[in-house]
């Protein structure tokens, strides 16, 4: 049996290297972990966004209702404007709870699907790699 000498800081040989010798790139990894983050973020930026401006609409709101209280002279007719800036705030609060439920759950998915995607051309990678470490060690042993 003959030793193979192996220099410092080479890959060992064998069927216990193969995942040392597999094509598998940390660097992808850690892509992947910072592309999940940026989506992430982005969708941080379109939730506040979103935010702000309904923020803006409902401030655009409240200050025309108290200009036009300003104007009223009838008690029924500033009661009336009151309900009805409370029924219409009601509404563009659920319908603003909405939108942002349906951003975070679009963020989601797409950050899951690229994080998926990610996984699967990894996992391809580092399959085929281990495949063709395997299929070269038994040629080897041939």
């Amino acid at each position: 049996m003959t030793k193979t000498k192996q220099r410092h800081g080479a890959r060992p040989d064998g069927p216990t290297a193969l995942p040392f010798n597999s094509p598998l790139n940390f660097h992808q990894l850690f892509g992947t972990t910072a592309k999940a983050q940026a989506s992430g973020w982005q969708q941080v930026v379109r939730m506040n966004q979103e935010c702000l401006e309904f923020l803006n609409r409902r401030l655009e709101r409240d200050r025309d209702l108290f200009t036009g209280l300003a104007d009223m002279k009838d008690p029924a007719e500033a009661w009336s404007a009151w309900v009805e800036f409370y029924q219409t705030a009601q509404r563009d609060c659920a319908e603003e709870a909405r939108r942002l439920t349906e951003l975070c759950a679009d963020g989601a998915r797409a950050a899951t699907s690229d994080i998926q995607q990610q996984f699967e051309e990894t996992v391809a990678v580092a399959t085929n790699g281990a495949l063709a470490g395997a299929s070269a060690t038994k040629a080897e042993a041939a």
